[in-house]
């Protein structure tokens, strides 16, 4: 459950990024343009987060020591677990979407992978802590 809570407030905290970076982009943003990135995001995050982001943390929650999680599994996540995401969405561009567009999503999935990475880093020290 606190896994699910995680996921959804990195979505919610990468959409909001999203909608934040459109509103300093674009002249008009209409709802069109919210619903579609919103549900674009939320799918991008359901399929990445199990597939990307867990197997890179479960294997670095084996490499590092507690205190330095808070600053490895983020920088890991952002840095080479959406490595498939940049090329995917940056090969794609031309045909796809625009430059804008691209923009946001990565900026979506940047603070996505931030904000899943400092809660994943928070759940491993408070687990550790309270089981002593």
């Amino acid at each position: 459950m606190i896994f699910f809570i995680a996921s959804l407030l990195a979505w919610l905290c990468g959409f909001f990024a999203i909608l934040v970076t459109a509103f300093f982009t674009y002249d008009y943003f209409s709802i069109i343009d919210i619903t579609s990135f919103g549900f674009l995001s939320f799918m991008g995050v359901g399929i990445t987060i199990p597939v990307l982001y867990l197997p890179l943390v479960k294997w670095l929650k084996k490499k590092i020591r507690l205190k330095q999680q808070f600053i490895y599994f983020p920088v890991a996540i952002v840095l080479i677990a959406n490595i498939p995401l940049y090329m995917v969405t940056w090969m794609n561009t031309p045909v796809s979407c625009g430059t804008t567009e691209a923009i946001l999503f990565t900026t979506g999935f940047v603070t996505t992978a931030l904000v899943f990475g400092l809660a994943m880093a928070y759940m491993e020290n408070v687990s550790l802590k309270g089981g002593k």
